[in-house]
């Protein structure tokens, strides 16, 4: 009998050192996958933080290609009109020396027609005459004497038409500057 107890005893710690060794490598094998979950969840982290600073980067991107698309949309009416206003100015001397009262309507009904369209463009005529000097959309080409000082420096003819753009901002665009004559 003590025969078999020795046995019995040899077999429990062999059991045991067998059980104790698989509870180390468990162990081990634990703490490998809390490292690769912490290694994955700080990867993860990185991962969160690029998609953010790429949504941002895409967003900044859309605006700003908003923001050049309307830059040259306006740039593109402000070249076409700048390049036909001066029919305006030819409309205008067509009804000054036209005789004929029908040609004179009808250059007329052309010509605010003209500014319709322009100002559908956005592009409108600078109010110029027995309004103060502004060297920022008046250009004094000639200034002359006046008696009345309430008028120094008040516009006094409009030797040509000034237009300007409003954006969608409302800022002015000058596109062509009124020259006139101012007193002095």
């Amino acid at each position: 009998m003590a025969e078999e107890t020795e046995e019995l005893i040899e077999e429990s710690q062999e059991g045991f050192l067998t059980l104790h060794e698989q509870i180390d490598a468990l162990t081990t094998r634990a703490e490998v996958a809390e490292t690769i979950v912490e290694k994955a969840k700080t990867r993860l982290e990185e991962l969160d933080r690029l998609n953010a600073r790429l949504q941002a980067d895409f967003d900044n991107f859309r605006k700003r290609n908003a923001e050049n698309a309307k830059k040259f949309k306006e740039d593109g009416i402000a070249e076409a009109a700048e390049k036909i206003i001066p029919l305006s100015d030819t409309l205008e001397r067509a009804i000054v020396f036209t005789k004929d009262k029908s040609t004179q309507e009808g250059l007329k009904l052309v010509l605010r027609q003209f500014n319709d369209v322009l100002a559908s463009l956005g592009v409108f005529e600078l109010d110029a005459e027995g309004m103060p000097f502004n060297p920022k959309v008046h250009n004094a080409v000639v200034s002359e004497p006046v008696k009345d000082s309430a008028k120094k420096n008040i516009i006094i003819e409009v030797f040509q038409k000034g237009f300007f753009m409003a954006d969608e901002d409302g800022k002015m665009r000058i596109l062509r500057h009124s020259m006139v004559k101012v007193g002095k």
